[in-house]
């Protein structure tokens, strides 16, 4: 048999190797089997290692931009707060009827310059509110340099007293003093008229309930519990009225009743009134 002659390098292909591949197989025998799972992996490290690490630059931008908007907004609030740019140059009143704007406004306390970002809103309103005859207050920032107050007065719905010492009572019970231009209201006639008397309540709650054709002729409103109204009209008139429930109701019995010839009313059951 001939030999075989083998020159230059090997053509078996088992001799050849990756160059990708650094170590794999260099201490195995030509004639060994090869793990190809093992070169792949180790070919995957080799080339990670030599890749060169990537610079975080998007990551950084984004970062800086993020610090940036940042800075800007809180150099913005800091001038708005800080700044006479954004101060109060005027204050608006709106709502009052009987009470003067300037009252309102020397209530309010709030001076002009103020920056519009130090001014504590609630605070004024609340002291705005001390105002005997104002129920609510409302004050609100108008950018650039504005301040808005809207104000809701209390609305008279019977008197008590007499002289110096008559008060106003609204739809709460609530005293407060009258005021030049006060509509005529009825009379109250309790023993403690006040928002906590649940007769107080019963009573205001009757007359604000009346449709102004019947509450247009009552002159006193009397009583002495929650469950015992007496209304007296123009005309030497009484109304037995109970409760305040019902109201609507019994507004709507009395009014065909004051057609009848009567000194003496009861609608304390709108379902069974009577005329004497």
């Amino acid at each position: 048999m001939a030999e075989r002659v083998m020159t230059g390098t090997s053509t078996n292909p088992r001799n050849r190797r990756d160059p990708d591949v650094l170590d794999a197989g260099l201490d195995r025998d030509p004639d060994d089997s090869v793990d190809v799972e093992e070169v792949s992996a180790r070919t995957g490290r080799n080339r990670s290692r030599r890749r060169a690490p990537r610079t975080p630059v998007h990551g950084m931008r984004r970062l800086a931009w993020t610090v940036g908007s940042i800075v800007v907004v809180i150099g913005l609030i800091a001038v708005a707060y800080l700044s006479p740019l954004m101060s109060v140059r005027s204050v608006e009143v709106t709502g009052a009827r009987t009470v003067s704007a300037d009252e309102i406004r020397s209530a309010a306390a709030i001076s002009q310059g103020t920056p519009l970002l130090q001014v504590d809103t609630m605070a004024a309103a609340r002291r705005i509110s001390v105002i005997p005859r104002i129920k609510q207050a409302r004050v609100s920032r108008s950018y650039p340099s504005s301040l808005d107050i809207s104000v809701t007065e209390r609305v008279p719905v019977v008197s008590y007293g007499s002289g110096a010492d008559r008060k106003m009572v609204d739809d709460s019970g609530f005293l407060f003093p009258p005021v030049a231009g006060d509509a005529k209201v009825p009379v109250l006639a309790t023993g403690h008229p006040g928002p906590s008397d649940a007769a107080t309540r019963a009573a205001v709650t009757v007359i604000a309930g009346l449709p102004a054709e019947i509450r247009d002729h009552v002159l006193t409103v009397t009583t002495d519990s929650p469950v015992n109204v007496v209304l007296r009209l123009d005309g030497n008139r009484t109304v037995d009225w109970g409760d305040a429930d019902r109201t609507a109701q019994k507004a709507t019995t009395l009014h065909y009743l004051l057609g009848q010839d009567g000194s003496e009313y009861n609608v304390s059951s709108p379902d069974n009134p009577a005329v004497s």
